[in-house]
């Protein structure tokens, strides 16, 4: 009898790398689940939902990049050259993460954890002659929960006029329970998908359905990321649908189906062409470079490895320090009471 995990196409190699991956981020994810499963049983059905869920959500993301972390250090110690990034998550109230790693007791090595960056900042846009101040921005670091995280960020947010903004925007990738995150704690911002998240999608798309012939493989993903950006992501969506790939191999039909469900998916947040009339942002990167310049610069040079408590500090001190120098200012002259 076939195994119900086996999936169709698969070689013997690949079938024998699902199995050593699955077991590689069970080691990993063992312990965790185990809370997870305690802290489900440990609460009544009325209160899945509501914190429960929000802190269940949370949990789930960082167990998603635990398991993509033991991958790529499965890989690597085998001498697979693997190229890997693990930010998640992006924000005009931005919350991305970066890995820093970690060291355990008695100098022994412990898994890598993810921390948080959030910032609050006005973008500059070609439709308004103002520019903002010189480092107008404020960051959030450390190792939060996510609730947290939002409860902090929507604090820091309203000190600097969140309430009185004329537009507010939220930008993020597909990841779950970034939305709802967003709609809790910013409800008022108009969610967008970041378009190079999307377009992700599309290249690996274009990948399969062409394999080595470049030519036609970049003159379809210019003329399918020229029609996201002028005509959204429903065009696209449809367009994908249209493909028949009844005979295409299996890889191509299974690149497809993923795509396509992407976008069935993120469609409502694809509405590029108004978001780009508008002036607003479309993609992530002033969120990456956060990540680098609040984590990265600082706890990622060679051979560091951080226990947690210094780790998490470090972040906190260095988002303070980086913040708008009235944010240095009032934590070490904080006004009277």
């Amino acid at each position: 009898m076939e195994d119900a995990h086996t999936m169709d196409g698969m070689t013997p190699e690949e079938s024998t790398e699902v199995q050593r991956i699955h077991d590689v981020v069970l080691k990993a994810l063992d312990k965790d689940v185990w809370q997870l499963a305690q802290f489900m049983v440990t609460r009544r059905d009325d209160q899945l939902f509501g914190e429960t869920e929000f802190t269940l959500r949370d949990k789930a993301l960082r167990m998603g990049a635990q398991a993509l972390e033991a991958t790529v250090n499965d890989r690597k110690k085998r001498g697979i050259k693997v190229v890997a990034s693990f930010a998640r998550i992006a924000a005009k109230t931005p919350v991305f993460s970066d890995g820093v790693r970690q060291q355990g007791s008695g100098g022994h090595h412990a898994e890598g954890r993810m921390a948080y960056v959030g910032m609050i900042y006005n973008p500059r846009s070609e439709h308004d002659p103002r520019r903002p101040p010189p480092r107008q921005v404020r960051y959030l670091s450390g190792f939060f929960e996510l609730d947290d995280l939002g409860r902090q960020l929507h604090r820091e947010a309203l000190e600097v006029g969140w309430a009185n903004a004329e537009q507010h925007i939220a930008l993020s990738d597909g990841g779950s329970g970034l939305e709802p995150f967003f709609k809790r704690f910013f409800p008022k911002a108009v969610c967008i998908l970041d378009f190079y998240h999307a377009k992700e999608y599309l290249v690996e798309l274009g990948q399969s359905l062409y394999g080595e012939d470049e030519p036609a493989r970049q003159t379809w993903l210019d003329d399918v990321c020229h029609r996201l950006k002028q005509e959204g992501g429903p065009t696209v969506r449809r367009r994908l649908e249209e493909l028949d790939l009844v005979t295409a191999p299996s890889a191509v039909r299974e690149a497809h189906r993923k795509a396509v469900q992407y976008f069935r998916n993120h469609e409502h947040r694809m509405d590029y062409p108004t978001y780009v009339r508008n002036g607003w942002q479309i993609g992530s990167g002033p969120v990456e470079s956060a990540c680098k310049t609040v984590v990265g610069n600082r706890l990622k040079g060679g051979g560091m490895r951080w226990g947690e408590d210094g780790a998490d500090a470090v972040c906190h001190l260095r988002a303070l320090y980086l913040s708008e120098p009235a944010c240095w200012e009032s934590f070490w002259n904080p006004p009277p009471n």
